[in-house]
């Protein structure tokens, strides 16, 4: 520690130890620009600092070299470690950069010029300044300012008027005659030795560098003191000489990023612009300042190709867009050191790209592109991950981003290579390496290319058995069922996907929420019946709950209370609007019921691991349900054709609606567990929807305020299923199912002659000659509650069943009685087989 201060009271900090905290941080005023509050951390035991302002960061090394910039690594290095002594580094006399102490600046000179200012002061309105200001829009007053004058000067043999503009290193003569703009240097001049305004800069934090000396006065007019300015004296280059670098050098670390604003109307002109943006970069860059390229022709379609003509054309307001920082809409950014780890392509000495497989993945990587597996999946899912978002790429997706985030984004000129023959630095255009990433990204199209993406190892955010988590635009909902908070995605413990999201505002309206018209449309659906409404929501809570529990999977049905005569159901009821409303909130993939075949190796090609519900709409009456019990209790197998085959994991698989006009047919436990039954009331119909009740469609055709109703409701039914579970009401249902399995005669006949704790002959049953047992000794012939003599179904309804179908009856008996809940007990005797119902308990 002791070694640490005295290296800060070397280096002139004024730290007052007694306000460091527990850890030896303490804030002091930056000491490499002037700051109004302080904005620099400094540990005064280890040496480590950050800029607060720019984000830098470095060691007590760093400290040194970010102080005094010309001081070489290996100096500070010595000088920290005490093996030299501490001598203040300075550049070649600093004032020669930055103050008129040139030798150009000789005494006559500075008389010279205090002449022409006297002269400029005291003209009116002559010719000269009339031009000046039409064609380059300064006015007296700013040229006086810089330190202007006028002298009188022969550009063709005749003297005439001109201005006379001083810089640190010489001075240019600028008038206008009848071919346009003529500029001379004063003998002994060097402009390519300095900057004009480079001694006069107020450390805005950001610096725009001008193509010339008239440019920067211009700037400067406009724009006050708004940004820095500095402007090139020897005309448009696109190099820099060691004394420019060196001033670039000494005041680069006062901005956080540098404008370049050259003419780029023309090829040439391009190559010029990059080429100097790209040498300031190769300058200042390694300071991690960020340099931008403007684009006057972006801003004003092409109408200005300098700042001069911005200024006086109608764009003179839009003149600071062209300094925005983070905005790439009228400005490039240039490639340089700092984002050389964007690079994914080598230039050989011919000017041809090659694109670099491992950088190119280093990339996408550091963009968030990855892979990750599922369980125990040997088939990766491609992602790219954004906090505690993941979205699922395409090939395509990613193509578009190498070419637009990466090759395009920053600049039109992204390269340079020397031309063996010549020596000459020539500029690689983005278009060449894009036309060669055109190639390589073939690759990135095929599947298999997600197999060299790195691994990433994610943590999915999953409901739990009391909490749920729905999303929403701008929050993510947390719900209980006493309680409904919000979180910002950033504070999630987990990921989720991106399309899970619902791409509209949230807003809780916990006392308002019954006024949703969706409320009124289930109350209709249900018939109005309170348990039949608290049956719905809870059916709707259910399948807004992700939380899977193995051991209760079951798969909602949607189905109709009323069914026709001929075993039809009526379509229309609101079912499918049901589960659509789900979908509003929750991620749905519906699947064409008709065509639907559980059984089949490709039956769930379409879904994919961010659907968290799967509609099955309007199965035939024939659906297969048992092929979907392994779906229902366990991971879903998932095999698009083509392409691999994905498992997903239970827990994190979609849950199950079906919607049918029909029963589902199958019957015991198998069935019945897997699956949990909504009747919809005859309300709504194809000749009356929801859509004449209401008077609009829904979803589509909802205001802002209907979908928060519409929000908040759904997280009532939510809260209606954390707190009660699945509610049933059974309408019907089974006795509709019985009918459409066996016969709608058999269910009447059964209805009025079987009962409970009755022992019956099978045989008597369906053939005749019916008896009544009492243990094992016959009685009487049986009779019903009724006292009447119980007639066999072969005899009354001979058209169902013929005599050799006793084996069909007999299981029509057992399915009857599981209709009813009863037991069902069978059992032979004296040749019979015997068959009693007993009521569960």
């Amino acid at each position: 520690m002791f070694k640490t201060e005295f290296m800060i009271r070397q280096l002139g900090l004024a730290v007052d130890k007694s306000k460091a905290n527990d850890d030896g941080w303490i804030t002091i005023s930056a000491p490499h620009r002037n700051d109004k509050n302080p904005s620099f951390s400094l540990n005064l035991e280890s040496g480590g600092w950050k800029d607060n302002a720019t984000g830098q960061t470095g060691n007590i090394y760093d400290l040194v070299r970010l102080i005094y910039p010309s001081m070489s690594f290996k100096d500070a290095k010595d000088f920290v470690d005490g093996k030299r002594a501490f001598k203040k580094p300075k550049p070649k006399d600093p004032e020669y950069y930055t103050g008129f102490t040139s030798p150009f600046w000789s005494d006559e000179n500075k008389q010279m010029l205090k002449r022409a200012q006297e002269r400029l002061e005291k003209a009116a309105g002559n010719k000269l300044l009339r031009e000046i200001e039409s064609y380059d829009g300064l006015t007296k007053e700013t040229m006086v300012l810089f330190g202007c004058g006028i002298i009188d000067y022969s550009f063709t043999g005749e003297k005439v008027e001109a201005i006379l503009i001083p810089y640190p290193t010489g001075a240019q003569i600028y008038a206008r005659g009848p071919q346009g703009k003529l500029i001379r240097m004063l003998p002994g001049s060097k402009p390519s030795d300095s900057f004009i305004g480079a001694d006069q800069l107020s450390r805005n934090k950001k610096l725009v560098i001008v193509k010339s000396p008239r440019e920067f006065m211009l700037v400067k007019q406009v724009l006050g003191n708004t940004c820095d300015v500095i402007g090139i004296c020897s005309g448009e280059t696109d190099k820099l000489s060691e004394q420019q670098k060196a001033i670039l050098m000494a005041i680069a670390l006062y901005y956080d990023c540098v404008f370049v604003s050259l003419d780029r109307d023309t090829l040439p002109a391009e190559e010029i612009a990059f080429g100097f943006a790209r040498k300031v970069c190769d300058v200042i860059g390694t300071n991690k300042r960020i340099i931008w390229l403007c684009n006057i022709g972006k801003l004003t379609g092409n109408k200005c190709k300098d700042l001069t003509d911005l200024c006086k054309s109608n764009y003179k307001g839009q003149l600071l867009e062209l300094f925005t920082q983070g905005d790439f809409t009228y400005s490039d950014y240039i490639w340089n050191t700092v984002t050389h780890e964007k690079q994914i392509w080598d230039i050989d000495y011919k000017g041809k790209a090659t694109i670099q497989p491992i950088r190119t993945n280093n990339v996408f990587g550091k963009a968030g592109y990855g892979k990750i597996y599922l369980q125990d999946n040997i088939t990766p899912i491609l992602v790219r991950q954004k906090g505690n978002i993941l979205y699922k790429p395409s090939g395509f997706q990613m193509n578009d981003f190498m070419r637009e985030q990466v090759i395009q984004k920053y600049s039109k000129w992204i390269d340079t290579f020397t031309d063996p023959d010549t020596d000459i630095v020539k500029y690689v255009s983005s278009a060449t390496v894009e036309n060669k990433y055109d190639t390589y990204g073939n690759k990135v199209l095929q599947d298999n290319y997600k197999g060299q993406m790195n691994t990433k190892r994610v943590k999915f955010l999953k409901d739990t058995k009391n909490d749920s988590y729905l999303y929403f635009k701008d929050t993510v909902v947390h719900v209980t069922s006493g309680g409904v908070t919000e979180l910002s995605y950033s504070d999630l413990s987990g990921c989720i996907w991106e399309n899970q999201i619902v791409d509209r505002p949230f807003s809780w309206q916990s006392n308002s929420s019954s006024k949703a018209v969706f409320a009124q449309f289930v109350s209709n659906v249900s018939g109005s019946d309170a348990k039949r409404i608290k049956s719905l929501e809870s059916h709707i809570g259910y399948n807004l709950h992700n939380f899977k529990d193995p051991s209760k999977g079951k798969i909602t049905l949607f189905t109709d209370e009323v069914i026709s005569p001929e075993g039809r159901a009526n379509g229309g009821s609101g079912k499918s609007l049901v589960a659509k409303a789900v979908g509003q909130i929750r991620h749905l993939q519906m699947l064409d019921g008709e065509k639907f075949d559980p059984t089949h190796r490709f039956a769930y090609q379409d879904v994919s691991v961010e659907n968290q519900i799967i509609l099955i709409d309007d199965i035939d009456a024939d659906f297969p349900f048992s092929g979907m019990f392994t779906a229902a209790t366990g991971d879903l197998t998932v095999e698009p054709k083509g392409e691999k085959r994905l498992t997903i994991p239970f827990d994190l698989s979609p849950k199950f609606i079906i919607t049918s006009n029909h029963p589902i047919k199958g019957s015991g436990s198998s069935y019945k567990r897997r699956q949990t039954v909504v009747e919809f009331a005859n309300y709504y119909s194809e000749d009356f929807t929801p859509a004449d009740d209401f008077g609009h469609f829904f979803f589509q055709e909802w205001d802002e305020n209907e979908w928060k109703l519409f929000d908040s409701y759904m997280i009532h039914c939510l809260q209606v299923y954390l707190s009660n579970g699945l509610i049933t009401a059974s309408v019907n249902y089974e006795r509709k199912k019985l009918m459409v399995e066996t016969h709608p005669s058999f269910v009447e006949w059964a209805e009025y002659w079987i009962e409970p704790k009755i022992d019956y002959d099978l045989r008597c049953l369906f053939r005749g000659g019916n008896v009544k047992f009492t243990g094992a000794q016959t009685v009487e012939p049986a009779e019903n509650s009724k006292g009447e003599n119980i007639r066999s179904f072969l005899n009354t309804h001979p058209e169902v069943l013929n005599d050799n179908q006793a084996r069909t009856f007999n299981k029509w008996m057992e399915e009857f009685g599981e209709m009813n809940n009863w037991s069902v007990h069978r059992w032979p005797s004296s040749g019979s087989e015997m068959i009693r119902f007993k009521t569960k308990p």
